[in-house]
């Protein structure tokens, strides 16, 4: 069956070798996947092969952090997102269980990813601490280079996350990620916070920045409904969205003074979409409608979506696909991790049914 699985995965690529085996992370086994290409090139996953390694077949070669690469910008505020998603899972869980978040980094729950050293990202490392474990085998799996991470705080209620790129010095960070101007003002565990360049989002982003808001608007619905059985049209009219159900609207920001359903909605945008003005209202036909616009108004967002023919943008023609080349080390890598990931998905499906 697993074999079957990964002669489909590479039909595309008929002169190609594939080799499924397994190395030991913190005393368990993961698998890995090497593809071989018809001239020799070896591609991996995880820990992808780099131009100047020599990979050797049906042996995992780690990633070897001396002669990685730099690593961009976009890619480490990328993995400072990532990690920062799992430190939200881990304080959230910690909040179930009636540990706060201050506490959380009192007690030292953050390991070294709490100190000025931060935590190296390497497969192969031996971690007591929980999270330390898990942010080093996600980080690990899914970006590559010299990386350091970092778990901070900043005012009383919030946290950020800090990636350091070991050969460059660059660091990227979620949430306020810089931009590239403003990257060489990021100081390492001190939280940057930067004022943002003006809104200026397309239709396809402002559409998805009206569905956020109007699941932050539903929760807050549901919430006022639960409590004082307040039903929405009531909810919304009479005051539940002060700016945002106002002739202005409301503008996110780090910094606004918002109130009620405007909190729910502002918190979950002002991190990435900073000067977007939010509109909450009801339709004529009595349902939620929410709509999100740049400061000049020129394009405006909505969800549910409508048609906006006039505001539609012209797509250029396809470009025509290139064809796949077998001595490609960046094919073969892509070629290991897909394989990886339907590998991953039979493995998981099997311990479901109780094969280990």
């Amino acid at each position: 069956m697993g074999d079957k699985l990964l002669t489909e995965v590479l039909a595309d690529l008929p002169d190609a070798e594939v080799y499924m085996g397994y190395f030991t992370d913190e005393g368990e086994e993961m698998p890995f996947i090497q593809v071989r290409g018809k001239y020799g090139l070896i591609g991996q996953y995880p820990d992808r092969t780099q131009a100047n390694d020599s990979a050797e077949w049906t042996k995992f070669r780690p990633f070897d952090v001396q002669d990685a690469p730099e690593v961009g910008l976009d890619e480490l505020n990328k993995a400072a997102k990532y990690a920062f998603n799992m430190a939200a899972e881990f304080i959230a869980d910690n909040e179930t269980m009636g540990i706060p978040l201050n506490e959380c980094f009192e007690s030292g729950a953050f390991g070294v990813l709490n100190t000025a050293d931060g935590l190296p990202i390497a497969f192969g490392g031996s971690h007591e601490n929980e999270f330390e474990r898990i942010v080093n085998r996600e980080l690990a799996q899914y970006f590559d280079g010299a990386l350091t991470v970092y778990v901070g705080r900043f005012g009383d209620e919030d946290f950020f996350v800090q990636v350091r790129d070991e050969k460059s010095g660059l660091i990227g960070q979620y949430p306020a990620k810089a931009t590239e101007a403003q990257a060489s003002e990021v100081k390492w565990t001190e939280f940057f916070d930067f004022e943002p360049e003006p809104a200026n989002f397309d239709l396809k982003a402002l559409n998805s920045i009206a569905k956020t808001a109007y699941n932050s608007a539903a929760e807050y619905i549901a919430e006022t409904e639960c409590e004082n059985g307040t039903d929405m049209i009531t909810t919304v009219t009479g005051g539940g969205f002060p700016q945002a159900y106002s002739a202005e609207g409301l503008t996110v920001s780090r910094r606004a003074s918002a109130e009620k359903g405007d909190i729910n909605i502002n918190e979950e945008l002002k991190w990435n979409y900073e000067g977007v003005i939010v509109h909450v209202d009801i339709d004529t036909a009595g349902e939620l409608t929410v709509s999100a616009e740049n400061p000049d108004g020129g394009v405006v967002g909505y969800y549910p979506v409508r048609s906006q023919s006039s505001q539609s943008v012209q797509e250029s023609a396809p470009l025509a696909a290139l064809k796949k080349k077998i001595s490609n080390l960046k094919t073969l890598n892509g070629e290991a991790k897909t394989a990886y990931n339907l590998v991953a998905e039979f493995l998981a499906e099997k311990e479901a049914e109780g094969t280990p």
